[in-house]
């Protein structure tokens, strides 16, 4: 999987504050657990993760589904978690990141509309990562920051 292009464009969505929503697949399929959505199969690119979450796509309400490193599905529709305990400032798209992490093993990535804040979920835990800047080398840092976040709760660990 290229992860620099995924998290570059959660970093860049996190820039113009765009809302996104990323589910990287892991062992266990997300596909039984996901409603609607656009079979793509694409290439994982930094430009087409953009286009996609643009407000005017009809696709950019959804999650991506990540699979094997490539685009596997765009618009899908998430269960909602429902438990109790989510801060009242995180939204719809983080409410699905918790639901389908509680459901499979998924990595989501998830970019806050309201606040350009960058999150991974993993587990039904949100960790927040970053925050959006137009500061170059705050974005190097931040792009570093989440390669490194990234790398370990891929791998099954602890941040």
């Amino acid at each position: 999987m290229d992860r620099r292009n995924l998290l570059i464009a959660a970093l860049a969505a996190a820039v113009v504050v765009l809302g996104a929503l990323l589910a990287i697949e892991r062992e266990i399929e997300i596909g039984e657990f996901v409603e609607a959505g656009t079979v793509t199969d694409a290439e994982l690119t930094r430009d087409l993760l953009i286009a996609i979450f643009l407000p005017y796509s009809p696709l950019h309400d959804g999650a991506v589904i990540i699979r094997g490193g490539r685009i596997a599905t765009a618009g899908c529709i998430l269960p909602l978690s429902l438990r109790s305990g989510i801060p009242s400032t995180l939204g719809t798209r983080h409410r699905a990141a918790v639901g389908i992490t509680e459901e499979t093993d998924a990595l989501v990535i998830v970019v806050s509309e309201e606040t350009g804040r960058i999150a991974l979920v993993v587990g039904g835990d949100v960790h927040g990562v970053v925050g959006a800047t137009l500061s170059a080398r705050a974005t190097a840092r931040g792009v570093r920051r989440v390669l490194a976040y990234y790398q370990v709760l891929i791998e099954g660990g602890q941040p």
